[in-house]
């Protein structure tokens, strides 16, 4: 595949940044170059988050993600989220991170990439902090995507405070987009109500899959979580397996997994 790295003066971050892309490219044989890049075709995409710490490169880096789209031809877009959890960081520099994807980053690959826009041809998936990220997204703009990837990650409870205590790093990038838990309760980033208003309200959510290893720190939450969407009668797909903690020996089967049934 091709890769794309890209530098931008976002409008919504306020300041520069990087983006990675997965391009297929032209096959040795049966069609011509010119062919190939003059289709007009349009490709599946897939949005891929990376992990506190983390950034744009990791994907690429520290898994086989560009060896198992190359078999899907799939376009795979994997901006920097910096250590934001996807938030829009109101009360630092105005860093919009959600809306910067939503807004500014899909817009720009749909429009200058041969990337299809069509719901049912995007794709999301993340890591820990990115698999925050996702449910952030998604539950923003269920719509815009066919199905959806939480991996090694479980929403806290913001209602109890025992989680809320625990979750100290969390909490300073929810108390830099909110000026206070009521108004985060009330909104879209409060994961654990607002997935069951959605659901409540009949509107249509991608297709959402949890996995998570049995040796990862947040097992317990993911176990918890998964008996809250069960309870509330939102259909999802899980998966546990033991032997796992929270690695790339993990994510990087579990991307192959997701990227296969794409």
């Amino acid at each position: 595949m091709g890769l794309v790295s890209l530098n931008l003066e976002s409008i919504y971050l306020h300041k520069n940044t990087n983006v990675s892309v997965l391009l297929p490219y032209c096959p040795r044989e049966g069609i011509t170059p010119e062919e190939f890049y003059d289709s007009g075709r349009k490709y599946k995409v897939l949005w891929l988050l990376h992990g506190f710490y983390g950034d744009n490169t990791d994907w690429i880096r520290k898994s086989m993600v560009e060896y198992y789209a190359a078999k899907k031809d799939l376009i795979v877009v994997m901006p920097d989220g910096m250590n934001s959890f996807y938030l829009n960081l109101e009360q630092m520099n105005y860093m919009h991170v959600k809306d910067y994807i939503l807004e500014e980053l899909m817009p720009m690959i749909f429009n200058w990439f041969p990337a299809s826009a069509k719901p049912e041809d995007n794709y999301i998936a993340g890591l820990s902090m990115g698999g925050l990220g996702v449910l952030n997204l998604v539950l923003s703009a269920p719509e815009r995507f066919n199905r959806a990837a939480v991996l090694s990650y479980a929403p806290i409870d913001f209602k109890d405070p025992e989680e809320v205590a625990a979750n100290e790093r969390m909490m300073i990038n929810y108390r830099a987009s909110y000026p206070d838990m009521e108004s985060l309760l009330a909104s879209k980033d409060n994961v654990f109500d607002y997935i069951k208003t959605l659901h409540d309200e009949g509107v249509r959510l991608p297709e959402l899959y949890f996995s998570i290893g049995k040796q990862d720190g947040m097992y317990q939450r993911y176990l918890r979580f998964k008996k809250y969407l069960t309870d509330s009668g939102i259909e999802a797909e899980f998966s546990e397996t033991d032997g796992y903690a929270h690695d790339w020996d993990f994510w990087d089967i579990e991307i192959r997994k997701f990227i296969e049934r794409i």
